[in-house]
């Protein structure tokens, strides 16, 4: 089993995306506005693969996620979220991969920031807040999943 712990501001949306979507007045309503097609294409193309997704974003707190995340097209399995508490998010990681896997696993991080474990570097793909996910971003995730 393959998974992706995604972040969400930064990855599936950017300073860059912000600027050009709103300067061409943004047609969707919010939340559903804060999400790059392109990006969330991207994400796309890492989970066609099969890998499912863990939400570690912020947004995970909202009850309504799991259908904003559908509605703005992604289409890979959301299986759940890390748990939110006062740990570091490469500690929740730690603990989701701990209580919900067993038996042999690959992982892939995506994520703007860097409050990871150090043996989670070799699974992070670092995106930044000014550009989100972009193709080589993809390339890394997929490579991390082979």
């Amino acid at each position: 089993m393959n998974y992706v712990f995604l972040d969400i501001d930064g990855v599936l949306n950017s300073r860059r995306w912000h600027s050009s979507h709103y300067r061409l007045g943004g047609l969707k309503p919010y939340p559903l506005d804060q999400f790059d097609p392109d990006a969330v294409k991207r994400l796309n193309t890492i989970t066609d693969t099969g890998a499912k997704i863990v939400v570690t974003s912020s947004w995970r707190t909202d009850n309504n996620l799991i259908n904003i995340l559908k509605e703005v097209g992604i289409t890979g399995d959301i299986i759940g979220v890390t748990e939110v508490n006062e740990k570091t998010r490469g500690e929740q990681i730690e603990d989701w991969l701990k209580y919900n896997t067993s038996g042999k696993f690959k992982y892939v991080i995506l994520d703007d920031e860097s409050d990871f474990l150090t043996s989670q570097k070799p699974h992070l793909v670092r995106t930044t807040f000014e550009q989100g996910l972009l193709d080589y971003h993809v390339e890394l995730a997929l490579n991390i999943l082979q």
